[in-house]
């Protein structure tokens, strides 16, 4: 009879009740050191010992990386500093419809429960779409176990900041995986349910000595449900199903006033927000064996992403400390996005010469669909009037074409010597609705070609030497293809259907040393851009500067990057093997753009020079203490702008704490405090010095598995 061969994440293996990592070997240094395509992998023993809730946490104590988004929150990932459209985020293996005009999606939205691994390529090969400068970041979502497993946890906290009961107690948490298989048949289901209330507090003061007092008081209820269902009818084939939901409830409060330098309110604003978040998503995947060792995948995504918005502004005045409006803003907004994807894979080992090969090659469809509707309406309360003040960008319909293409081979050149070389042939082309109108703009048919090439040299059993380079491209937001004219109170905004993309030239050197738990790691890297997208200044109407997004020339960033990981079981006291320090260093040695036109040269804008995190670990498995301290550290990010001026944020450095204690053979309690040092968010912009709290967060709570 046959049996389901199916992926093994019991949380038996990985627990962190179960982990003594003075014996084992972490896996994801062992799978880094025997890939031939340098990567950072990050797996599920290191998520749970961690207890991170969403996948934002996990990665922003990851090499390179930082998290942008709301002060404070984990939503945007950044790597070596590049902003969120240079990235590409997969879900296994295959894109994810965001939402954003950026193309991004908010990694914080996916429970930490639902991940096996994360993949982080930062010079991707010809297997990854085109379209990663950064780099690539791949969530593997747990697969069917080969065994019975059920693991769980329940726990609350929150913000030391709040209103009654919300304050400490405005986080609630709840999650189970489980899964079994039986003969031919595997499955897996999981669910999360997350509470997070985010409170911010920011206080600006402008160069006329006016301040605003700005508060933000965000409630968050998440509903996240996924599974898989495996089914082995013949030793060589595998039928894989694997929905998941995401659903996400926002119901932001906010409020502003602002004071003269006598005291006085002048002005104030209040504002509420309900926002509803849906992303269904369904694979559907058949891999078949053959006798050769050649390998046929086909597998097709459906992923749908609706977000709705109902948004109420009110601004007015003060007076006796009583709020009384004279204006109303009503903004309704619906964004849809449809994505269909097929994929097709063949794999197939051969020597040829007595050398071996590994050839890949696949092609892959991808379409999408995406609306948005948006009106927004102005009331004059004294007088009752209404004005449609709905933006010449708020409704519209996009279709994107893309089709791609790509074949690679890892050639074992020598027993130390391996290549993994490839090309990628992307075709792209759509058509752009403005849905006021019914004027449609298709976009001109682009095909890019990106080769790739990864060179590892095993110089010793344990010393790998890494070369690689890589072409990519970063395709335009969706929004600025749309040839309208926008105007506000200070500008007009140009939209550009002939903004071409980035393109990139990649090159990587990087030297790694593992042992059985540990790892240190030297690279640095080089991006060379051309035909760079930023806004720029291209004219004038009347009083008011006319802004588009343009091709302004080229770019260049030039880093280094530090990784080392290391069991202190080498010190003379015996008590110093029970700790592990992690450490990670990002320097961007160089970051400039050459603007012709402009006759300019400026920097990337919020790239940060440094990226640096230092964690230590402790975990006796006798007494079952273990205990985490990490720090994290932003450096100073300046953003030149167009206008002359520059907006500098200031380093931000954040301290995390978590406790964990096991109770018996399958339990164990955790506390966990987030920003204990209660570490400021700053900003200089335009002789304006805003700083925002970070509100310090602790969580506590039970996990148990079987």
């Amino acid at each position: 009879m046959n049996t389901v061969v199916a992926d093994d994440a019991s949380p038996t293996q990985f627990s962190l009740e179960r982990v003594d990592f003075t014996e084992k070997r972490n896996q994801g240094l062992q799978q880094r050191h025997e890939s031939n395509i340098s990567k950072v992998i990050v797996t599920r023993e290191d998520i749970v010992q961690f207890r991170d809730h969403r996948v934002g946490d996990i990665l922003r104590r990851m090499p390179g990386l930082f998290m942008g988004g709301p002060p404070g929150e984990n939503r945007d990932v950044r790597l070596r500093g590049l902003d969120k459209e240079y990235n590409q985020i997969l879900i296994n293996g295959e894109r994810i419809s965001g939402g954003g005009e950026k193309r991004e999606f908010e990694l914080d939205r996916i429970p930490a429960n639902m991940v096996e691994r994360i993949e982080i390529i930062k010079n991707p090969s010809a297997e990854y779409g085109s379209d990663a400068v950064a780099g690539v970041i791949n969530i593997v979502l747990r697969a069917a176990p080969s065994k019975f497993t059920f693991d769980g946890m329940i726990g609350a906290g929150g913000p030391t900041q709040g209103r009654g009961s919300d304050k400490y107690l405005g986080d609630q948490n709840g999650m189970f995986t489980m899964g079994n298989s039986t003969g031919k048949v595997g499955w897996r289901f999981g669910s999360s349910f997350f509470q997070n209330l985010r409170v911010t507090e920011k206080d600006k003061l402008k160069p006329n000595l006016d301040r605003d007092l700005d508060n933000e008081y965000i409630p968050t209820k998440s509903i996240d449900t996924f599974g898989e269902l495996l089914w082995a009818p013949t030793g060589s084939d595998k039928f894989r199903l694997t929905p998941f939901l995401l659903y996400r409830e926002e119901d932001k409060g906010r409020t502003k006033d602002t004071f003269g330098a006598n005291g006085a309110v002048k002005a104030s604003e209040s504002e509420h927000e309900f926002k509803v978040l849906r992303e269904p998503r369904i694979t559907a995947a058949w891999d078949h064996r053959f006798s050769s060792g050649a390998v046929v995948e086909l597998n097709s995504t459906l992923n749908l992403h609706e977000e709705e918005k109902l948004k109420t502004l009110e601004t007015g005045t003060k007076p006796g400390g009583t709020f009384t409006p004279t204006k109303r803003t009503v903004e309704k907004e619906i964004k849809r996005d449809m994505e269909t994807i097929v994929n097709l894979n063949y794999r197939q080992p051969f020597s040829l010469f007595d050398v071996r090969n590994f050839f890949t090659t696949g092609t892959k469809i991808r379409l999408k669909d995406r609306t948005k509707d948006k009106s927004k309406l102005d009331t004059t309360l004294a007088t009752g009037v209404t004005a449609n003040t709905t933006g010449p960008k708020d409704n519209y319909a996009l279709e994107e074409r893309n089709f791609g293409l790509f074949a690679s081979d890892e050639i074992a050149l020598t027993d130390k010597l391996y290549l993994t070389a490839g090309i990628r042939a992307e075709m792209l082309d759509g058509a752009t609705t403005d849905k006021r109108t019914g004027q449609t703009d298709n976009a001109k048919l682009t095909t890019d070609l990106t080769p790739s090439a990864h060179l590892v040299y095993r110089l010793f059993e344990q010393t790998n030497i890494r070369a690689s380079y890589a072409e990519t491209v970063r395709r335009p937001q969706f929004d600025q293809l749309i040839p309208t004219l926008e105007e506000t109170a200070t500008q007009f905004k140009l939209g550009n259907p002939n903004l071409r993309p980035e393109k990139s030239r990649n090159y990587e050197l990087q030297v790694e040393q593992f042992w059985p738990n540990g790892i240190l790691s030297f690279g640095t890297y080089y991006r060379q851009l051309k035909d760079k997208q930023e806004e720029v200044i291209i004219g004038r109407d009347g009083a008011k500067d006319v802004f588009q997004f343009s091709n302004v020339g080229k770019g260049t960033l030039w880093g280094t990057e530090f990784e080392g990981m290391r069991q202190l079981d080498f010190l003379t006291y015996q008590w110093m093997r029970y700790f592990r320090l992690r450490a990670n260093w990002t320097w961007t040695i160089s970051s400039k753009v050459t603007d012709p036109d402009q006759r300019a040269t400026r920097a990337f804008k919020d790239t940060p020079r440094h990226i640096i995190n230092i964690i230590l670990e402790y975990l006796h498995p006798d007494t079952g203490i273990g205990f985490n301290i990490g720090m994290n550290q932003i450096s100073e990010r300046i953003d030149p702008k167009v206008d002359g001026t520059t907006k500098i944020e200031d380093t931000l450095r954040t301290v995390d704490v978590s406790v964990t204690k096991t109770l018996g053979k399958n339990m164990s309690l955790f506390f966990d405090v987030r920003n204990v040092t209660f570490a400021e968010s700053r900003k200089f912009d335009k002789g304006e010095f805003e700083k925002t709290s970070l509100p310090t967060r602790f969580f506590f709570g039970l996990k148990w598995f079987y």
